[in-house]
């Protein structure tokens, strides 16, 4: 069982919480503030007092009811001593029977009565107060708790206006950029317009030009100036002349690989240099691209052969230091159809049988460069096979877009 340290009843259950007699709180501290539990112990103080108060008064009415029993018991034994009809039993029954009634009257329900009406106007006497204390303290409770949700309320409202902000300013940047993309597609579409305006006008031009008779015009043969392969002392000379060729006959004999290393090693850092024409009997055999044969045949060592022998000393590497250029060399004076096969079969060469002539029709041409893939064919005169020039593939598609368009314009 808990005492109720406010009234001071003590058969409150174990797990009550708050007294059913005056109504305060036995457990939970954190429901009464500072206020109430002071209040709660100036209660409890001056109850104190007046209890004490209240007892000391028992006590001396105890103490009076005492002397007067004592004075009674003095005459009743006297009396009794005196008379001689009382023996001392009787006078001992009369004392216990005098104190057991002053104690039945102290426990009676008169005096219960009394002091409950002492403790009920005192509480009624505090009330008020306690009423009070508790309605302020329920408002401060309440104000506390309001000011709390107005902070969260308001930093709620923070937040949801910097996400509004962040969001108007993406949505600006978002128009911006669809203003933008807008703006770049009316472009695109008057490109688009201009395209499908050229189309429908080349269009038409090609069928205008298909229908009308056109003039064949000669192939725009770019001419190529050669020089032959002599000694290697001319080297440097040759060199000041920026020949576009070097020729090579192999109806002749004598070639030295290292030589013929040290001529286009040499050749290839000249600005112009591209081809190695080979002829037999002044006839075209075929031709090589230049770079795409020194790759194919030079040494790893290059650049150490290059040092080691520089043209200003006439020295010249030993055909085990080029030997890929000693082969060349002895297919070149061989000149006989086994060596003219494994010609054909190096890097970068093109056949005398894919030469075209300046009168060749131009689609066919374009034709055969794109089944052999290269970008440029060598270009024959028609009478003796001798080799004039090359003819390349961006000025022979230059040529028939003007021949197309000189056919498609209209007599004014």
């Amino acid at each position: 069982m808990k005492n109720c340290q406010f009234c001071f009843q003590d058969d409150l259950d174990d797990r009550a919480t708050k007294c059913p007699h005056c109504g305060a709180w036995v457990d939970g501290e954190e429901r009464r503030d500072r206020e109430f539990d002071a209040l709660r112990r100036e209660l409890q103080k001056e109850q104190r007092e007046h209890r004490k108060d209240y007892q000391d008064y028992m006590k001396s009415i105890f103490n009076r009811v005492q002397s007067a029993a004592g004075i009674i018991l003095v005459l009743v034994v006297g009396a009794s001593t005196w008379f001689g009809f009382r023996t001392d039993e009787s006078i001992t029954d009369i004392k216990k029977e005098i104190i057991s009634r002053v104690e039945s009257e102290l426990n009676a329900q008169k005096t219960q009565d009394l002091m409950a009406a002492k403790i009920t106007a005192a509480i009624k006497i505090m009330e008020p107060g306690i009423a009070a204390n508790a309605e302020s303290a329920a408002k401060q409770a309440v104000e506390l708790k309001a000011k709390d949700a107005l902070a969260d309320v308001n930093a709620t409202i923070v937040r949801a206006e910097q996400v509004v902000g962040k969001t108007e300013a993406r949505a600006i940047q978002t128009l911006a950029n669809i203003e933008s993309l807008d703006k770049e597609q009316a472009q695109v579409r008057e490109r688009l317009k201009h395209i499908e305006k050229t189309a429908r006008s080349t269009n038409d031009a090609i069928l205008n030009a298909a229908r009308a008779p056109v003039e064949k015009v000669a192939l725009p043969v770019k001419p190529i100036t050669m020089s032959q392969k002599e000694g290697v002392g001319e080297i440097p000379r040759l060199m000041e002349r920026r020949p576009e060729a070097l020729g090579f006959d192999i109806s002749r004999s004598g070639y030295y690989g290292p030589a013929i290393w040290m001529y286009l090693d040499n050749l290839v850092r000249v600005s112009g240099f591209h081809y190695v024409v080979i002829a037999a009997n002044r006839s075209f055999f075929g031709i090589f691209d230049a770079f795409a044969l020194v790759s194919a045949l030079n040494p790893p060592d290059t650049r150490e052969l290059t040092k080691k022998y520089p043209l200003s000393s006439h020295d010249i590497p030993l055909e085990q230091e080029v030997p890929n250029w000693s082969k060349f060399a002895d297919l070149l004076n061989d000149g006989g159809a086994t060596a003219r096969k494994k010609l054909i079969s190096l890097p970068g060469f093109i056949s005398g049988k894919e030469a075209v002539i300046p009168q060749s029709d131009k689609r066919l041409v374009l034709q055969r460069m794109e089944a052999l893939g290269v970008d440029w064919l060598p270009v024959v005169d028609k009478s003796g096979g001798r080799f004039v020039g090359v003819i390349n593939r961006s000025r022979l598609t230059s040529s028939l877009l003007l021949e197309i368009a000189s056919g498609v314009v209209s007599p004014q």
